[in-house]
């Protein structure tokens, strides 16, 4: 999707009234699920892992346990941290 058609999907939302915008919200979410799920099969237990902000520093681990939207991954001496697979990629 390149800027234009973004502008005009803003535009589109800027004119919906409630209950289209209450449909776009639904449909968005539906959209993020459907990608968090595709991301937990990506990631296996014993993967090598980076995560974090893209403002802050990066953390390296290896992914401990695989849950629904979240792996618990051990990064050693700074324990465990709970991430979202839309932070996490594979470490180089």
């Amino acid at each position: 999707m390149d800027m234009y058609d973004q502008a005009k999907i803003w535009e589109q939302i800027g004119k919906m009234n409630r209950a289209q915008l209450d449909q776009i919200i639904n449909a968005v979410k539906t959209r993020q699920k459907t990608l968090a799920a595709e991301m937990s099969n990506t990631f296996k237990v014993g993967d090598k892992v980076m995560f974090g902000r893209s403002t802050g520093p990066a953390h390296f681990g290896t992914v401990y346990k695989i849950n629904r939207t979240k792996a618990v991954v051990d990064t050693g001496m700074s324990g465990r941290y709970t991430v979202p697979f839309s932070m996490m990629q594979f470490a180089k």
